[in-house]
């Protein structure tokens, strides 16, 4: 086996890395999140007519959902800062 990430087509390609992608990439989660929001802001109007069961599984995939963009955010902002860090 070979550790030379010769299957990660973001390590080959130095466009992808280039901090205007990451500030693109990181403006994508953000309207991302924002839509997400604004759909569930929707349908929370719908909570009264769903059984206790299903709105307990909808709230845990909620959460499941928003820690998971969340971390996407996150993890691009620090990829953002590392690679505009002056290398020495």
């Amino acid at each position: 086996m070979d550790s030379d990430n010769s299957g990660n087509k973001e390590a080959l390609d130095p466009i992808v890395d280039s901090p205007s992608a990451q500030r693109r990439r990181i403006r994508l989660y953000w309207i991302g999140l924002f839509t997400y929001f604004l759909i569930f802001e929707n349908a929370i109007r719908l909570v009264g007519q769903v059984p206790y069961q299903l709105f307990v599984l909808g709230a845990l995939l909620n959460a499941t959902i928003i820690v998971g963009i969340v971390i996407f955010i996150r993890r691009a902002y620090r990829r953002l800062r590392n690679a505009s860090a002056p290398k020495s």
